[in-house]
């Protein structure tokens, strides 16, 4: 049986993790949904796991009323209507892992609950891993990006 820490071509990378995640109010949904692609540059996510590609920007819908912005470089700088919703950065105290090669399915399988049947590839979802929330973002190629709020996550 293959030891994941030993697997040729299977790569682990760390970088921070930029965050935003946008949160609309209560009541005011329908107009947040309708404002913020304005200001994202493309259309949302519709369901939750769903994710957006907008040049380098990503936009993953992690909950009904919330929306999360990944991106690499600088930080954007975004405002939203307060009478709508809020921008909060999310970035301080995460790690984003970069994980990559064969054997990566083996690796996760034995770290987080996926189903990996229903996790098609630009899909994410949340869970958690040695009690540490995690969201794990499925990306072409057999790779996957976690992000998480502890820096040991992954190691």
């Amino acid at each position: 049986m293959a030891d994941g820490s030993t697997m040729t071509g299977f790569e682990m990378a760390a970088d921070d993790c930029a965050i935003i995640q946008f949160e609309a109010w209560d009541g005011a949904m329908a107009q947040f949904e309708a404002e913020l692609p304005r200001i994202l540059g493309g259309p949302l996510p519709t369901e939750v796991g769903d994710t957006a590609r907008h040049d380098s920007w990503l936009v993953i819908r992690v909950a009904p009323c919330w929306f999360w912005l990944l991106w690499d470089g600088p930080p954007p700088i975004i405002d939203v209507d307060p009478k709508l919703g809020c921008a909060l950065p999310l970035g301080e105290g995460r790690v984003r892992l970069r994980l990559s090669g064969r054997g990566l399915q083996y690796v996760l399988e034995r770290c987080v609950a996926v189903d990996w049947e229903t996790l098609a590839e630009g899909r994410a979802l949340q869970t958690g891993l040695h009690r540490v929330p995690v969201l794990l973002l499925r990306r072409p190629h057999s790779s996957a990006t976690f992000s998480s709020r502890a820096a040991s996550a992954g190691a």
